[in-house]
């Protein structure tokens, strides 16, 4: 309302083929009035207002976390990634993507953030099976 951020390229992505292919598929899917790329004053003060919410909730999330992030991120620093490490109560699992913006599954090095995230899920799955079994074994 009170003043307008617009989004321009790269959109998070670093890979210019499929920035273009996700832009056609944008381009394709809205109309111009809808202002996709356009962030205004209001959605800003909303997402504070939220991230300052999930800052203080964060402390007590006590299970296992993963922090993926890409190396080079116009949107937030490497130390924003490691505070949330820090704060949270249960181990965390921090990856850093190299040759890649801040929409990991998507850009450059996408199968290995892909990867890392079956694998974290899997793993969590795995444990739970084992303690599953060793229960019935008691």
């Amino acid at each position: 309302r009170f003043f307008k951020l617009n989004e321009h390229p790269p959109f998070g992505l670093k890979d210019e083929r499929i920035r273009a292919v996700v832009l056609r598929m944008l381009e394709r899917t809205y109309r111009p009035e809808e202002r996709i790329f356009e962030i205004s004053s209001v959605k800003l003060l909303e997402f504070r207002r939220l991230a300052g919410k999930a800052a203080k909730a964060h402390y007590g999330v006590t299970c296992r976390t993963m922090n993926i992030r890409a190396h080079e991120d116009d949107v937030s620093s490497l130390a924003n990634a490691e505070l949330v490490a820090r704060r949270g109560n249960g181990p965390t699992q921090m990856l850093v993507i190299p040759d890649s913006y801040d929409v990991v599954v998507l850009d450059r090095k996408r199968e290995a953030a892909i990867r890392s995230i079956v694998s974290f899920l899997t793993s969590d799955h795995e444990q739970a099976a084992a303690v599953a079994r060793q229960s019935k074994a008691i």
